[in-house]
């Protein structure tokens, strides 16, 4: 029988692409070897006392948004309860399309896009609907527009959308 307790992570969340980071787990009978999971897969983990762990958590682990259980495992492999932790993407920001206007019934073509806040998991909305996006840089993704695209002429709307948690 398993009797940790999980109470509390600090922080609750960060954000994607954050640097590297200590989580502070706190609850009740805590013990030295215990280990804290980051989505089942164990961290560095510091005992300062019966109610408190540290545990090292990697930039490598905030590549993209995302919820992820945190537990603590004993030595014989009992876990304790779970508490969800949140890596938060951020709200985008579009500054800018090149190029910003196509012949209509032309052959697809490459947009770039440039802003901020852009994750891994970026999509280039084109009218509302994803197209396939490369994404380059936090402030640099493209977006490959099918011959389709371009069949009838108009004003088309160009966004960018991050996905949740978070994101926009």
């Amino acid at each position: 029988v398993y009797s940790q307790i999980l109470s509390a992570l600090s922080p609750s969340n960060v954000s994607t692409g954050d640097p590297a980071f200590v989580l502070t787990v706190s609850g009740s009978d805590f013990a030295n070897g215990d280990v804290v999971t980051w989505g089942g897969a164990d961290r560095p983990t510091t005992f300062f006392s019966s109610s408190r762990l540290d545990a090292a958590i990697g930039s490598g682990d905030l590549t993209v948004g995302k919820t992820v259980t945190i537990a603590v495992r004993n030595p014989s492999g009992g876990l304790s309860n779970t508490i969800v932790f949140t890596v938060k993407n951020p709200r985008p920001s579009l500054s800018s399309l090149t190029p910003t206007a196509a012949t209509g019934g032309g052959t697809g073509l490459t947009m770039t896009l440039l802003g901020s806040n852009f994750v891994s998991n970026t999509s280039a909305l084109w009218n509302g609907e994803s197209r396939a996006t490369t994404y380059v840089s936090p402030t640099e993704v493209r977006a490959s527009l099918l011959a389709q695209d371009l069949a009838a002429g108009g004003d088309l709307e160009v966004s960018i959308g991050i996905p949740a948690p978070a994101g926009g």
